[in-house]
C-alpha cells in the first residue's frame, strides 16, 4: 500500500449525531475503543472514548487530559502505512465523553491473533517484524518514541499490514519535529 492511498479527511464533528458508536473492540487504562461510523461519508472508523470525568480533579485539569492532548498532537502529524491514521476528535459533552476518531483496522491486534491462531510461521513473523520496524523507523525520524510497543498495540488489517496504535504514552523527543 502506498502512502498516497492514505488520504483521509479530518473529522471534527459539531455534534454526536454526525457519527454512530458501534460495538466495543478494545479497552485500555483510560477509555474504550469502539467501531464507529461517519454518518456523512459512510466511512468506518475506530472511536477511542474517554470519560470526561477522568480529566477533572479538584476542579483542575489533570495529567490524563494532557496525555490525551499530547496523543492527538502526535497522531495529527503522522502519515505512514504502518501507523494508525488519526481522523479527528470530538468533545461529546452531553454524554460526558471525549472521542478520538482513528482509522479502523478490522483484523485486530497481534495479541488477539496469536491467542486465536497460536504461533505464526517464520515468513509471516518476518513480514510483521518488517512492518513494525518500518513504523518505528518513521516515528523515530519524526523524533517520536512510542513507549508502549506490545502485541495489543500492533493492529493487523485485512490486507495483512501491521500498524502501530495507541499513542497515549508517546512523546516528542526532538525540539525540531516539523518535517
Amino acid at each position: 500500500m502506498l502512502e498516497e492511498e492514505l488520504k483521509w479527511e479530518i473529522f471534527l464533528p459539531e455534534s454526536s449525531s454526525e457519527y454512530k458508536v458501534g460495538k466495543l473492540i478494545g479497552s485500555g487504562q483510560y477509555g474504550k475503543v469502539y467501531e464507529g461510523f461517519n454518518n456523512h461519508s459512510g466511512q468506518m472508523m475506530a472511536i477511542k472514548r474517554v470519560p470526561i470525568f477522568n480529566f477533572i480533579k479538584d476542579g483542575k485539569e489533570n495529567i490524563r487530559l494532557e496525555s490525551l492532548m499530547s496523543e492527538i498532537r502526535i497522531l495529527s502529524v503522522l502519515s505512514h502505512q504502518n501507523i494508525v491514521k488519526y481522523l479527528g476528535h470530538h468533545n461529546d459533552a452531553p454524554n460526558k465523553m471525549f472521542n478520538i476518531f482513528l482509522e479502523y483496522i478490522p483484523g485486530g491486534s497481534i495479541y488477539v491473533l496469536l491467542w486465536k491462531y497460536q504461533k505464526f510461521n517464520e515468513t509471516l513473523t518476518s513480514i510483521y517484524t518488517r512492518h513494525i520496524l518500518e513504523g518505528l523507523s518513521y516515528l523515530h525520524s519524526k523524533g517520536i518514541v512510542h513507549w508502549d510497543i506490545k502485541g495489543a498495540n500492533i493492529l493487523v488489517g485485512n490486507d495483512g499490514v501491521c500498524k502501530l496504535a495507541d499513542f497515549g504514552g508517546a512523546k516528542f523527543l526532538l525540539a525540531n519535529n516539523d518535517d
